[in-house]
């Protein structure tokens, strides 16, 4: 196992990883990769990018890391998987494909922010399996639980 270090509210960042791990010849492969950074409910702050930071972190970085590191996931072949460590928070919020930046702020819910990064978790998961099952390749959108997953009419959030 190899550790690689990157900034994720960089894209800049993630390329120069991707290529380090690409150019890596002790590295023919990745058998499973786990998307598992993540931030969640922060005050409004936009990555390096201008995105908003939740989406950027939680969920662009990985998606991009995941999509540069496609030629060595798909060389460890059938058996290969890509985890995203996603969240019960994904019923807070679906994607807001119109604005995803929250009008600049303006219009900004943390909770909201958050679940549409952990909403866009899943949505990765399902289209790679879509265009990745037939090759063997698997994709998942873990939920690591919540202590309100047995009773959601608890989760109250303002607007």
């Amino acid at each position: 196992m190899k550790f690689y270090k990157t900034e994720l509210d960089s894209l800049t960042s993630v390329r120069s990883v991707a290529q380090n791990i690409l150019e890596d010849f002790s590295v023919p492969k990745i058998d499973v990769m786990v998307n598992n950074a993540g931030i969640m409910a922060c005050p409004y702050e936009k990555t390096k990018d201008g995105l908003e930071m939740q989406f950027g972190v939680n969920h662009i970085s990985h998606f991009l890391l995941t999509n540069l590191l496609m030629p060595k996931i798909l060389a460890a072949g059938p058996g290969a998987r890509v985890v995203n460590i996603s969240s019960y928070g994904n019923i807070m919020s679906d994607i807001r494909y119109e604005d995803p930046g929250f009008h600049n702020g303006e219009v900004y819910n943390p909770w909201l922010a958050y679940g549409q990064s952990k909403a866009a978790n899943i949505l990765m998961a399902v289209s790679l399996n879509g265009k990745l099952g037939k090759k063997g390749v698997r994709a998942y959108a873990l939920n690591p639980g919540s202590q309100y997953s047995y009773a959601p009419e608890l989760l109250v959030f303002g607007s």
